[in-house]
């Protein structure tokens, strides 16, 4: 019988990112973003772009295009 254990949280990227730019001044985020989320609640570029301006941390956006990318 498998144990009661509460349900695995995801790690919130912005407490990340707190947590270890705390820990050191050279921390540098990159974000993927894909053409087919543009425009979307799923877009993450625009979201990373605000955490990295507020909290002063060097990130950069890559948008590959889909010849770049390889199935999986």
């Amino acid at each position: 019988m498998a144990a009661n254990r509460p349900p695995t949280a995801v790690p919130n990227p912005a407490a990340l990112t707190a947590l270890a730019s705390e820990v050191t001044d050279r921390l540098r985020t990159v974000t993927l973003g894909f053409e087919e989320f543009w425009g979307t609640h799923q877009e993450e570029v625009p979201g990373a772009e605000r955490l990295a301006d507020r909290d002063e941390i060097a990130h950069h956006p890559e948008h590959p295009a889909r010849t770049q990318r390889r199935p999986i």
